[in-house]
Parts: structure tokens; sequence; C-alpha cells
């Protein structure tokens, strides 16, 4: 599997449809990659209220995917 096809696999949702909770989900998973690293080699510091609610966000959208309803034709 190519790498293409494995990341336009990663954004897609159980119908394969392409997904705004995955793009959602990764955008803030990379934002927090990017202030930690912001942090630990350049000495910029993020408001720790602010870390809370990537991480928060991040989970909402991991964990609320295992109770979404199925669709009628599932």
């Amino acid at each position: 599997m190519s790498l293409i096809k494995f990341i336009k696999a990663t954004f897609r949702d159980k119908q394969q449809k392409p997904s705004g909770r995955e793009l959602t989900v990764f955008a803030f998973v990379l934002i927090v990659i990017a202030s930690w690293i912001g942090e630990q080699f350049f000495g910029k510091h993020i408001p720790q209220w602010m870390f809370v609610a990537f991480i928060s966000l991040i989970a909402a959208g991991i964990g609320l995917y295992t109770f979404e309803k199925p669709k009628e034709n599932e």
C-alpha cells in the first residue's frame, strides 16, 4: 500500500466517505505535537488551558466515534 493510499484511507469514515472528524482530530494532534516541540526546543510556552482544550477535543473526536449510531444500511 502506498503512502498516499494509506493517508486517503485514514481520513475516511465507516462508509468510505471523506470525514471531517478524522481531519479535525488529525489537525489537533499536529497542533499538540507542534506546541510540544515549540516548548521543548524553542522555549515557546502554550497556556495550559489551551493544551487541555486541544487534548479534550482529540479525546471527544476519538472517543465519541465508538458511540456513533449505525446508519440504516448497516
